[in-house]
């Protein structure tokens, strides 16, 4: 079930406008062409890739046969009674787009400054008690802490200030690794030449045996005809 950025605060919301799927009130309303029934847009799509019928009376049903809810029924739920889940505040429906881009609250990351919904992920990426790894990470330093105590660790941090000694080693650690790579594939292409030069030796060798062999079997042949000719 899908999660809402509000909540509804009204008790008494008529049933027709209950989506039957998710059991909340309708987000987006659809109307299905054939049977009137009523569900959100994104229920209805998502409960049609599975099954092609209508959820309530099973009749077969499309996304071809599907259609925006009258004007009326938008009406109605726009006038809804909400209360926004980030900073409490009550409002009707139709406004909480406008108020969500307004949003104010205390940074969820308890650094106490107040900030925007909108404005929250460039927040929360720059905000002292997020947690952050030292810029030393790449060279293997373990430390991590809130962003606020970054520049105190940094003062320091071993790491960091050997970076340019270890970045040396660790240069020449990659060029070793590299060179092994290359001698390794080299060791490989080696190993099949030699296998493929074996193979033609052998296939040789077996070629020489069996010529020799056809020449020592038809050698007396040959010896008992030179005699018989000389009778």
């Amino acid at each position: 079930m899908r999660r809402l950025p509000f909540i509804y605060i009204e008790d008494d919301i008529y049933e027709e406008l209950i989506c039957s799927i998710c059991q909340e009130p309708l987000q987006n309303p659809i109307l299905t062409e054939k049977c009137d029934h009523l569900y959100c847009r994104s229920c209805i799509v998502a409960h049609l890739e599975l099954e092609k019928s209508c959820p309530l009376c099973r009749e077969p049903l499309t996304m071809r046969e599907l259609r925006d809810a009258p004007r009326l029924i938008t009406n109605v739920l726009e006038k809804l009674l909400i209360q926004c889940n980030t900073c409490k505040t009550q409002m009707r429906h139709h406004l909480f787009p406008a108020h969500q881009s307004e949003c104010n609250f205390q940074c969820p990351l308890g650094c106490g400054s107040i900030v925007r919904v909108c404005t929250l992920n460039d927040h929360e990426r720059l905000c002292k008690r997020r947690l952050v790894s030292c810029t030393a990470r790449d060279i293997k330093c373990a430390w991590s802490g809130m962003r606020g105590d970054l520049e105190n660790h940094l003062a320091s941090c071993a790491f960091e200030q050997m970076r340019h000694v270890i970045g040396h080693y660790q240069n020449q650690v990659e060029a070793l690794q590299e060179k092994n790579e290359f001698l390794e594939t080299t060791i490989v292409e080696m190993r099949v030449k030699c296998e493929s030069v074996l193979e033609k030796h052998e296939a040789d060798i077996k070629s020489l045996t069996k010529d020799v062999n056809q020449v020592r079997a038809q050698a007396p042949k040959n010896e008992n005809t030179d005699s018989c000719a000389i009778l």
